[in-house]
């Protein structure tokens, strides 16, 4: 079963609900399993949410019983639901409130990891006085070529990546090429 959309059935409740949401979660616990709380009488459960005022239907009750079955055993055998994902409910509406307001479609910038003092130590604000502009491809293999220092840089590359793993960020690779090619790269 889809967990999710179970979810959202319990975000369809906690919005029913409103503030009789806590007298429901009390419900709920004082219901459950003595060792587990996260452990219930699917018919208690369905109890609770009828005295609380819930309106769900059978079939959303079926359906949240097959996304988060309970443990075997409990009274008689019955079935048992498992409730532990209600109990955060509240602060999971919250959090895709808040996640809502964030435009990450307005993100400047690639996705990369940052590192301001790079593989010579100096500040981000040192990169911005003398940032010209970025380098094109063309124009950096034509510096490597007519120049060819790939041996130092990749020796230097080695020392930086200690768990072997062929990565650098990349203001130590520009480090590395500026100090390389210090008359091609000093201002890129």
């Amino acid at each position: 079963m889809h967990q999710d959309e179970a979810i959202q059935i319990y975000s369809k409740i906690f919005k029913q609900l409103g503030i009789k949401w806590i007298k429901f979660i009390k419900s709920v616990k004082d219901n459950a399993d003595a060792d587990d709380e996260s452990q219930i009488d699917f018919k208690k459960f369905c109890r609770c949410l009828d005295k609380s005022g819930a309106i769900v239907s059978k079939s959303e009750k079926s359906y949240m019983l097959e996304a988060f079955p309970g443990q075997e055993g409990g009274e008689e055998n019955s079935q048992r639901i498992n409730v532990a994902r209600i109990y955060d409910q509240k602060y999971s509406i919250i959090l895709e409130q808040m996640y809502g307001k964030v435009d990450v479609a307005n993100f400047e910038g690639v996705d990369e990891p940052m590192d301001p003092n790079g593989y010579l130590g100096k500040t981000k604000f040192y990169r911005d006085q003398i940032h010209q502009g970025p380098i094109s491809s063309i124009e950096m293999i034509k510096v490597i070529a007519a120049d060819n220092k790939m041996d130092e840089v990749m020796r230097v590359i080695g020392q930086i990546d200690k768990d072997h793993n062929g990565y650098v960020t990349v203001t130590e690779l520009d480090d590395i090429l500026k100090l390389n090619y210090p008359d091609h790269f000093h201002d890129k």
